[in-house]
């Protein structure tokens, strides 16, 4: 028999990632000590396994969490190090038989990574002037790819644009090209003016070039010569 004790936690990381630590509390009254005697307990992210307890061995903690995690056999707590934003996920203390039995659920939702946002190219023939922009994530979990005018942009590729903990978007506001990674913890953002007619590339500068067209036109006067009157025409 094992026992039907569990907990379920939402754990918003925000000041932790500092330090670059998470510690994932495991409390002795969910298990029995028959349990144990009779099962192994894991913790595991998203469904892999991170570490094991065993009554009859030493602790063990798998790969890729051999350097980056840290567990405490007298409480079968375990610290996760060197966080990043894509360590956001479901972490659970299990015992382990014919089914997994789950005692402590932690939904982590870690602060996200800057981004980088980047112009490529434009459509200078095109009426609406457009150009093509990349928004990705500093750590390279989502990118997205968008062609944008100076009022709208509409997204290209459709994949990777959001995971289970952020989700990264890209819009005009305020005559900003604006990439913005957010989740329920914190936000980043990075912007790119939008300059000058057809977007003149970050740090140049565009010239305004001014055509002169000269138009003929004749006019007639009573009992004066037909003659040429010049009309100037500047457009700019």
């Amino acid at each position: 028999h094992i026992g039907n004790y569990s907990v379920n936690f939402n754990l918003y990381v925000i000041t932790s990632i500092k330090k670059k630590k998470i510690l994932l509390v495991f409390r002795k009254i969910l298990i029995f000590q028959n349990d144990l005697n009779e099962h192994d307990l894991f913790w595991k992210y998203n469904k892999v396994k991170m570490a094991k307890f065993s009554s009859n061995s030493k602790p063990v903690i798998y790969n890729p969490y051999k350097e980056r995690a840290e567990v405490f056999p007298n409480n079968f707590s375990l610290v996760l190090k060197n966080v990043q934003h894509s360590d956001s996920g479901i972490y659970k203390a299990v015992l382990s038989s014919s089914t997994d039995h789950t005692k402590v659920e932690y939904n982590v939702k870690v602060q996200v990574s800057p981004v980088n946002l980047t112009v490529i190219d434009s459509n200078s023939t095109s009426f609406l002037c457009e150009r093509t922009v990349i928004c990705r994530t500093v750590d390279s979990t989502i990118t997205k790819t968008f062609v944008c005018n100076k009022e709208t942009c509409s997204q290209v590729d459709k994949e990777h644009a959001t995971t289970n903990s952020s989700s990264l978007d890209v819009y005009i506001q305020e005559k900003h090209i604006i990439c913005n990674h957010s989740n329920q913890v914190s936000w980043k953002q990075e912007r790119i003016p939008i300059s000058s007619v057809c977007w003149a590339a970050p740090g140049t500068t565009q010239t305004c070039k001014r055509s002169i067209i000269i138009v003929k036109r004749r006019v007639n006067h009573r009992k004066i010569n037909t003659k040429l009157q010049y009309l100037y025409y500047l457009f700019v």
